[in-house]
């Protein structure tokens, strides 16, 4: 029972990286010298320093250590039944997330390959014989957290953060099946297709075109927090909305507390819960919410700051939505705490008015999965949103004239 042991090679890794030309010797002493007063491990740090692409410092691992890679596909699809095998504790102290299992052998992921003792005690748990894939150490505590709500440390969720926003659309960009052994056959789609501009052009030729004259001075002055109020909220009507239906609804509504409730009446359709976040200049407030479960006072005490790691940070500097788990952050602990419990999965979608982040529209279907969305006809309602709250601005600031 005792898992399967892995010599290591007899390069460093630095060494392997500047030899294959994916480092720079320089950057590599460099992250030696500071890895010493911040810890970790030195893949991490060269990461930190932008010396090296994810990519190549996980194949250097693979290659140094001699076992294959566990990369992040293959970590961000990982069966329930597979996760149960090890528990939380287990695989915190073992340093080790299992992503595929049958009768006789579990494979986990792991930075610590050569932690023969924690292996045997993986395969003690397991009754199976373990075969270890290497991980990176970020990648690891990132599966750590989303998987068994283990806090990732802030150090780690800096990095993640800005490792994912070049990932951040990956799943849209892909159709992924997962077979029964856990592996991930990934097929991916032209971007072009992935983010078609129909939505937008179709949204722009609505009734809640603006004219282009008056673009100019809104931009200049316009601030967030003019467009809310905190008004007492709206019930709920039970009229099925299509999304032709809103955007006239949208265009109709004179102020963003009307236009947040035609938000709330559509997305409530598809999800048990959902919730608009208000966005302010340093962070996103909790404005409006529906749904299964929502603590109101906690919501409203909602206080996301921009400064700190989040998904709103991420759509804040433009990623175009997220779909899927919440990850175990520090800043997404206050939506737990109102929603009663962490979200398994929710679609988070960003209403801009040009590049500035207004409000973001949730929804989650907990505890199913959102992966059957529709997820162009909630780009068509951020669009339209977009322009029914520029159309509460050109209100304003012609009231005030």
């Amino acid at each position: 029972m005792a898992a399967q042991a892995f010599a290591n090679g007899k390069k460093k890794l630095g060494q392997l990286l500047v030899s294959h030309g994916w480092a720079e010797g320089s950057d590599v002493m460099r992250a030696v010298q500071s890895q010493r007063r911040l810890g970790g491990r030195i893949g991490t740090r060269l990461l930190e320093l932008e010396a090296v692409s994810e990519e190549h410092l996980l194949e250097a691992l693979a290659e140094q250590v001699g076992v294959p890679a566990a990369n992040i596909e293959i970590l961000r699809h990982i069966p329930d039944s597979v996760l149960e095998m090890v528990s939380p504790k287990v695989a915190e102290r073992c340093q080790v997330i299992p992503f595929a299992i049958n009768d006789r052998e579990i494979d986990v992921a792991t930075p610590a390959t050569g932690d023969l003792a924690s292996l045997d005690e993986v395969a003690h748990c397991t009754r199976r014989r373990v075969r270890a894939h290497v991980s990176t150490e970020v990648r690891f505590y990132e599966a750590l957290g989303r998987y068994y709500g283990v806090e990732c440390p802030r150090r780690y969720t800096t990095l993640i953060d800005r490792l994912n926003r070049a990932r951040y659309l990956w799943e849209e960009s892909a159709k992924i099946k997962v077979q029964q052994n856990g592996q991930v056959e990934i097929t991916w789609q032209d971007l072009d297709q992935t983010f078609s501009t129909n939505v937008i052009q179709s949204a722009a030729a609505n009734s809640l075109a603006q004219p282009s004259a008056q673009k100019s001075t809104i931009f200049t002055e316009f601030e967030p927090e003019l467009l809310f109020d905190d008004g007492p909220d709206a019930a709920m009507p039970g009229e099925i909305l299509t999304l032709g239906a809103v955007d006239e609804l949208l265009g109709e509504q004179e102020d963003a507390d009307g236009i947040g409730q035609v938000l709330l009446r559509f997305a409530a359709q598809h999800f048990s819960r959902t919730a608009i976040f208000k966005a302010r200049r340093d962070g996103m407030k909790g404005w409006l919410a529906h749904g299964v479960g929502i603590q109101d006072e906690p919501f409203k005490a909602i206080d996301i700051h921009f400064r700190e790691p989040s998904v709103f940070l991420n759509l804040q500097r433009g990623a175009e939505l997220h779909l899927g788990p919440l990850a175990p952050m520090p800043m997404h602990r206050q939506i737990a705490d109102a929603w009663g419990e962490w979200p398994k999965d929710c679609l988070m979608v960003p209403i801009r008015l040009k590049e500035r982040l207004v409000a973001v529209l949730y929804g989650d279907c907990s505890p199913a999965s959102v992966s059957g969305l529709k997820i162009d006809d909630f780009r068509h309602l951020s669009v339209s949103a977009a322009m029914a709250f520029e159309l509460c601005i050109l209100r304003r600031k012609m009231a005030q004239s």
